[in-house]
């Protein structure tokens, strides 16, 4: 586990993507404005996993995204879809499973494949 690099990341996703500054990011995180620093900057000899935790939850991303980086393969994918479902009652969950499943009939109704079609052979 690379801290500098993990560190380069917390603050692309602070920066870029969630567009704070360091003190509102320390704010959210009720943490210090001076962890947030050392954090970024990979000053750390070890991170703490909560506070790893509660940034993947503020950043809507998971602990893989924060440690490894992206990952490009598509059961990454699923693993993101999934850690976004959880969180979903199950009046929310049937509602998105209906809308994924009418976009993608729409997607293929052009190319004559079924959904079942589509599970057998995804290419």
């Amino acid at each position: 586990m690379d801290i500098v690099e993990i560190g380069k990341r917390i603050q692309f996703i602070r920066k870029n993507k969630l567009k704070l500054s360091r003190a509102d990011f320390a704010d959210l995180l009720n943490t210090n404005l001076s962890s947030i620093g050392k954090l970024e900057r990979g000053e750390f000899k070890t991170i703490d996993l909560s506070l790893l935790d509660k940034i993947s939850k503020v950043c809507n991303c998971t602990l893989d995204e924060i440690v490894y980086g992206e990952l490009d393969d598509r059961d990454y994918t699923i693993k993101k879809i999934n850690y976004l479902l959880r969180v979903l009652d199950k009046e929310e969950l049937i509602y998105h499973f209906n809308n994924i499943q009418n976009v993608t009939r729409l997607l293929h109704l052009n190319q004559g494949r079924t959904l079942k079609n589509i599970k057998n052979n995804p290419n």
